[in-house]
């Protein structure tokens, strides 16, 4: 082996030796290289979730300080909590602003932080400064203009600050995961060491990342909650206040100033809303302890307070009937107000229509059994009133029953009276409507009128010469004038000073006086009747024209002469209206449609023969009495009766000898077949034989 070869053999395992260990210290160097970058990296860790901490606090702090800012202009005052909450929070943020620029002084994101915070306390302070001065409208200016957008500059800074610190973790993650990956090519388990620290900066990165986000988010979220929340409390259909737990009112919507027209300034507390609300204090005492009584209810049972209705008084004096209930949040009442004000209205005029209805039933109830008992006392009235006539042709002229006689006659009379009233109750008696001058008729009543007028009282009349004609049955209409002027008579009567009545026919449109919205739009024939009596109060006006309802003496009035006055206007198609206070008279307006026809001339009846000369009648009535009665009145004239209770049996007796009758009557109302189905058949049996039908409805 020569000494080059000895050389050459020695000098590789030195070589090798240098290698190895020159491979030793670069992999010692590449570990100690990855380790200190790892301390490095789990140092700045360390930091940056100290500075995420400060962040967040910051965060917190700001929401905190803005949560007090809405509380104090919402007040529209600064309380002494507000003012000690509000220094605490401000002193806390510039700590941990201070903290911030220990750790880091020479970082722009922190300088940028300093002045948007500094520029946010500024603006709040300015708030503040203007809140307590009392210029709560300038205040509002400076929460809009300067405030909102100080604070949306201050988070934006922090949210940079935060992306700062993320981004260098990110870098020093990459850094580590360099220098991991040199140890790998070295020692195994200075690469799994790296590869696990890597991992680690990885997820600390994306957890950064993800609260990064999340918290943009959260702040975004709150700005928008906060202004849909206003949006809907100004903008709800329904007036809303927020009263604290001292009575103050924190806050009142739109709706609610345009509903009571009370500002803010107007009601700071709810001393002030018993006040002007509800101004009767016999009333607010009721109101006030009814609603504390409901507050201490609902807050011990946890739910509602309960909806009531109550009277407010609104700030232009008018009186709104509102719903008012509420709900405890927290230690505050939010309070609901709804204007049912319309609802009760309508309510009432529904109210109204159905009392009206339940007194038409009343009295076409009570029409038809004054009607039956009529057509019954009338039969009785016509044999009573016959008889006595018979009597009186039979005793002849001196004789000493003829007084009582004549006696019997007139209490009929009177009867006959009484029954033909009942019957125009009823409506009963047919109507003969046609074209007729109101002037005749109330001329030719006030001439009846004026020879019953007791002394002392004077009747004035007037008719205008445009009055127009109407569609009505003059007797009825005298009727009318009758029974007012007779219960005028009695308002004036005994009152020491002279009696006045009035009676007046003019033309009108349904516009000029009338009250009736249910009219149509015409022209009428107004006729008025009033006095200067006693006059009459709300209960007793609304009851005047009930049947038998008076406020008479005995003996002074039968309670039907206004019932018939309004039957007879309601047959007319006529309104009538009432005016009269006690004290003040009482005054009757009638409104009849006008007609544009010609009044027809009023002929003179046909004489009537008074001897029936032998003619037959045939005379049908259920009534056994009033078949004796008219069969003796009639043959006393001359007449030739043959009377029947049975229809059946008549007709059969016409139909045996249909000409042996010249005249036939019939009672209208018999049971089993009408006095019409009667002449119907009596028509088929013998079409040219005269039929007369009578009734007890017809006097």
């Amino acid at each position: 082996m020569t000494g080059s070869s000895l050389n050459a053999g020695f000098a590789s395992p030195s070589k090798h030796r240098i290698h190895g260990i020159l491979i030793v210290l670069l992999a010692f160097a590449i570990a100690f290289g990855a380790i200190v970058a790892n301390i490095a990296f789990l140092h700045f860790d360390k930091e940056g979730d100290d500075a995420e901490v400060l962040l967040t606090q910051l965060q917190g702090l700001a929401y905190r300080l803005s949560a007090l800012e809405w509380q104090a202009i919402g007040k529209r005052e600064i309380s002494s909590e507000v003012a000690r909450r509000t220094q605490e929070t401000q002193e806390e943020m510039g700590r941990a602003i201070l903290s911030l620029e220990q750790s880091d002084p020479n970082v722009e994101a922190l300088r940028l932080l300093r002045r948007s915070y500094d520029a946010y306390l500024l603006a709040v302070n300015e708030e503040f400064r203007l809140i307590k001065a009392g210029d709560i409208a300038q205040a509002q200016i400076i929460d809009d203009d300067l405030v909102d957008p100080a604070f949306d500059a201050f988070s934006q800074a922090l949210t940079s600050t935060g992306a700062m610190y993320s981004t260098k973790v990110k870098r020093l993650g990459q850094l580590a995961l360099f220098g991991s990956s040199l140890v790998l090519l070295l020692a195994m388990a200075a690469i799994a060491a790296l590869v696990w620290r890597t991992q680690k900066a990885q997820a600390a990165a994306e957890e950064a990342t993800t609260r990064e986000s999340a918290l943009a988010r959260a702040q975004q979220a709150l700005l928008e909650s906060r202004d849909h929340f206003r949006k809907v409390v100004e903008y709800i259909p329904l007036s809303m206040a927020l009263v604290g737990s001292d009575g103050t009112i924190e806050y009142i919507n739109r709706k609610a100033i345009e509903t009571f027209g009370y500002l803010p300034q107007d009601i700071p507390n709810m001393d002030h809303w018993w006040v002007q609300a509800y101004p009767d204090e016999t009333y607010r005492a009721e109101v006030t302890a009814l609603w504390m009584g409901l507050m201490r209810e609902a807050l011990a049972q946890d739910h509602e307070i309960e909806r009531r209705d109550y009277r407010v008084t609104c700030k232009n004096g008018s009186v709104k009937v509102v719903a008012i209930f509420g709900v405890w949040i927290a230690d505050k009442v939010l309070v609901v107000f709804e204007d049912i004000t319309e609802r009760k209205q309508a309510e009432a005029a529904r109210l109204t229509l159905e009392a009206q209805l339940r007194e038409s039933q009343k009295m076409e109830a009570l029409g038809t059994m004054a009607g039956g008992v009529a057509h019954d006392f009338n039969n009785a009235l016509a044999m009573i009133i016959g008889n006595a006539e018979l009597a009186r042709q039979d005793v002849g002229p001196g004789h000493a029953a003829l007084v009582s006689l004549e006696e019997i006659g007139k209490a009929c009379r009177r009867a006959t009276d009484l029954v033909q009233q009942i019957l125009a109750f009823s409506r009963h008696q047919k109507l003969e409507r046609k074209a007729t001058s109101l002037a005749l008729v109330v001329v030719e009543s006030a001439r009846l009128i004026r020879a019953t007028l007791p002394v002392g009282v004077s009747l004035n009349v007037e008719c205008k010469a445009d009055t127009p004609a109407v569609l009505a049955d003059a007797t009825q209409v005298q009727q009318i004038l009758l029974n007012l002027c007779a219960n005028a008579v009695h308002a004036v009567e005994d009152q020491g000073q002279p009696g006045l009545i009035e009676v007046s026919l003019s033309a009108c449109d349904q516009t000029q006086n009338v009250t009736h919205g249910d009219l149509p739009p015409c022209r009428y024939a107004c006729l008025t009747v009033g006095d200067n009596g006693s006059g009459m109060e709300e209960e007793t006006r609304s009851r005047i024209f009930e049947p038998f309802f008076t406020t008479k003496s005995v003996g002074k009035g039968t309670g039907l002469g206004l019932a018939v006055v309004h039957g007879i206007v309601q047959a007319h198609e006529a309104r009538i209206e009432v005016e009269s206070t006690p004290g003040g008279g009482s005054t009757f307006r009638i409104y009849f449609p006008a007609i544009d026809a010609p009044v027809a001339e009023v002929a003179a009846p046909d004489a009537v023969p008074t001897h029936g000369a032998g003619k037959r009648v045939l005379y049908i009535d259920d009534e056994e009495a009033i078949i004796f009665l008219m069969k003796r009145l009639l043959e006393r004239r001359g007449f030739r009766v043959s009377g029947y209770t049975d229809p059946r049996e008549a007709l059969a007796a016409v139909k045996a000898n249909p000409d042996q009758f010249d005249l036939a009557v019939t009672d209208y109302k018999m049971p089993g077949m009408s006095g019409l189905q009667v002449a119907e058949a009596l028509r088929d049996i013998r079409a040219d034989l005269p039929v007369v039908l009578a009734s007890g409805y017809i006097t």
